[in-house]
Order: structure tokens, then C-alpha cells, then sequence
């Protein structure tokens, strides 16, 4: 199961939401057994999400790189 688009206000944040939110995720989708794991996307630079990510236990499955491409004018 793919979280996305999750966000949490500045002035919310270092409160413990996430590990609140991701708690209750986990425990909503751990009853469905065709459910094997979660997944979130974040950021390489949001760090602060990364922690929190790490914190409450996602491993780094994958990186994407990705470049711009120049358009001819």
C-alpha cells in the first residue's frame, strides 16, 4: 500500500502526528491480508520526513534520479 501526499504543518511538526498517524495506518491496514507493506515517497532533501520515516521503522527500497531536460529554443 502506497501513502502519498501526506504533510504535516510547520507548526505542527516535532509533535509526534506522524508516528500517531502511522501507528493508526498500520493498524488499519494490518487487517487486510492481501496488504504486505507500507510504502512512502518522499523527498531526497526533506530529511526532517526522512527521520521520521526511518524512525518509525521504512527501509530505503529504491532511488529514483532524475535530470531535466534542455529544450532546443
Amino acid at each position: 500500500m502506497d501513502i502519498s501526499l501526506t504533510y504535516i504543518k510547520p507548526e505542527f511538526r516535532n509533535k509526534g502526528l506522524f508516528k500517531k498517524l502511522n501507528v493508526r495506518a498500520e493498524k488499519y491496514f494490518g487487517q487486510f491480508r492481501d496488504i504486505k507493506f507500507l510504502r512512502i515517497c518522499v523527498l531526497a532533501e526533506n530529511n526532517m520526513a526522512l527521520n521520521a520515516y526511518k524512525n518509525a521503522g521504512y527501509k530505503e527500497e529504491e532511488i529514483i534520479l532524475r535530470k531535466i531536460v534542455k529544450r532546443k529554443k
